[in-house]
């Protein structure tokens, strides 16, 4: 593989955007003791900011990191696709959840309790706040720079989104606490992954998951 004066950029862009946002969480709490869930993703913007500097300084163009719009319509039918795959997979994760909870699954004996979404700490513009943050800043690193990032260097999408969806999973490992979380989570990267690679749009994707986190938000802020 011939490498380019900007491949050096690329790749330290692309450990930023596997990296970046758990990183930024987890150092900036710990520096300032600010904690919850709006200040969280304060922090997340942090890295975002960086891979738009990356982007602007390799003057890529915007379709490098899945910068691509369809006609309303059909805009419309993909955002409606995926926030309904989102919905179904998590009630069917959620169905695991809840027999573990129950005791009907053993796993090590213990009771486990998890969640799909963030939660939020305020009202109605913390809820709107926290899930517009994620669904940027997370589709930026993980799917829009991550995916077509790592395409370039390995020439393999399918690799590309796998290598992407591991590690927003393990980025949302320590905020969602036990396996059976982090497995919920997964199977949530899969499907928007999926969908990236489907629609290679960034727009979609942050828009389904900006979705899917605030109907999830709002339905717990409402039990």
């Amino acid at each position: 593989m011939n490498l380019h004066p900007q491949d050096g950029l690329l790749l330290a862009g692309l450990v930023v955007s596997l990296v970046g946002i758990r990183a930024s969480v987890a150092l900036c709490s710990r520096a300032t003791g600010l904690r919850g869930s709006e200040t969280n993703a304060v922090w997340k913007w942090i890295p975002t900011g960086l891979l738009l500097g990356v982007v602007f300084a390799a003057d890529l163009p915007p379709e490098r990191i899945g910068w691509r719009l369809y006609p309303p319509v059909e805009f419309l039918g993909y955002v409606v696709a995926g926030v309904a795959a989102l919905v179904c997979v998590n009630v069917l994760l959620q169905v695991v959840v809840a027999s573990v909870a129950s005791g009907r699954l053993s796993v090590g004996g213990r009771r486990q309790s998890s969640s799909g979404q963030s939660t939020s700490d305020g009202g109605l513009t913390g809820i709107l706040f926290v899930a517009v943050t994620a669904g940027v800043t997370e589709e930026i690193s993980f799917r829009g720079y991550a995916i077509e990032t790592l395409l370039r260097f390995t020439n393999n999408l399918p690799l590309a989104g796998l290598l992407s969806a591991v590690a927003f999973t393990l980025a949302h490992h320590r905020r969602s606490g036990r396996w059976i979380s982090t497995a919920q989570i997964g199977g949530l990267a899969v499907v928007l992954t999926v969908l990236y690679l489907w629609t290679r749009s960034l727009p979609v994707v942050a828009v389904v998951h900006t979705l899917f986190d605030a109907i999830g938000l709002v339905a717990k802020r409402n039990r």
